[in-house]
């Protein structure tokens, strides 16, 4: 049954771009063929909850993948179980020349310009971070992870082996960009073009005193949407930023009611007055997905 109606279902049929890309997307779905078989996914959550579902029509499989705990992600578990299910080998562990790692460090720069089905996200660029630390090499995107060499020049998360990076090279064996490869990453898999060999740091920030910092706490939701709160909360003189699924991240003011993530210099917020002074809206630019939050409580005190 599950079979026929995934065949027939044009939901379950991946479209082409006009350039002829294959957008692996097809009416919400993520839509992936691998050793022949067919497989189509979609993700969802909720305040407190996410769900991942899967179906594999070939074997007559629907695989559903639930969590109510926070820093869980039913994807990452729905990935792994995909990989179990069609045998899909995990990267192993290689042994590289670590003194060469610097080479892949820097700032590197994805549009977002609809190519992947990504212009109602954002309306700047996505970037991400490669990070050389002595023999261990990093990427920071939402967060800082370790990659595990799998190859020459190819990477891997440590802490999600399914997340590959595809390193590309000139002639002169200079790093030029990367591809990340994901299982139900929706579109086309994402290729980063190196912009340079630095790194954004949080050196350059303006200090702000107590009775200052407070007029930013409070709670910031975006409305009409099932999205997680932010909470803007001060500690002394500091502020932090939380929400239900992260742990409290230290903001740094940058003037003119900005700030910026301490451990990621590349978030922006910008806190949003009324023509009475007063906050009322806090617009994030996480260069992958720009969101407006209104403010639902006043400052902490």
């Amino acid at each position: 049954m599950v079979s026929g109606i995934v065949r027939q279902c044009s939901a379950f049929t991946s479209y082409k771009l006009k350039d002829g890309t294959e957008t692996n997307y097809g009416y919400g779905w993520t839509i992936y063929t691998i050793k022949g078989k067919k497989i189509v996914a979609h993700a969802g959550n909720l305040s407190g909850y996410n769900a991942h579902q899967v179906i594999i029509p070939d074997d007559n499989i629907y695989l559903i993948t639930i969590t109510n705990l926070a820093g869980l992600k039913a994807t990452n578990t729905a990935r792994k179980a995909t990989h179990i299910l069609l045998d899909i080998e995990m990267p192993s562990k290689k042994s590289v020349d670590s003194t060469n790692l610097n080479k892949y460090a820097g700032t590197f720069e994805s549009p977002n310009n609809g190519s992947r089905l990504q212009s109602n996200h954002s309306r700047t660029p996505r970037f991400n971070y490669i990070i050389a630390e002595g023999a261990r090499l990093f990427v920071m995107r939402n967060q800082k992870n370790e990659l595990i060499a799998s190859g020459e020049s190819t990477f891997f998360e440590k802490n999600d082996p399914t997340a590959n990076y595809i390193f590309s090279l000139n002639s002169k064996g200079e790093v030029i960009g990367f591809r990340r490869e994901q299982l139900f990453a929706m579109g086309p898999f994402r290729t980063f073009k190196k912009l340079n060999s630095s790194i954004p740091t949080a050196s350059k920030f303006v200090h702000i005193d107590s009775s200052a910092a407070i007029k930013y706490t409070g709670t910031f939701k975006q409305i009409n949407r099932n999205d997680r709160d932010y909470i803007v909360y001060r500690n002394g003189k500091i502020l932090y930023l939380t929400s239900e699924m992260d742990r409290g991240e230290e903001l740094l003011y940058s003037g003119n009611d900005s700030f910026f993530l301490k451990s990621f210099p590349s978030q922006v917020f910008k806190f949003i007055r009324n023509s009475s002074n007063q906050i009322v809206e806090l617009r994030i630019s996480a260069a992958f997905q720009d969101k407006v939050l209104n403010r639902l409580e006043l400052p902490f005190l």
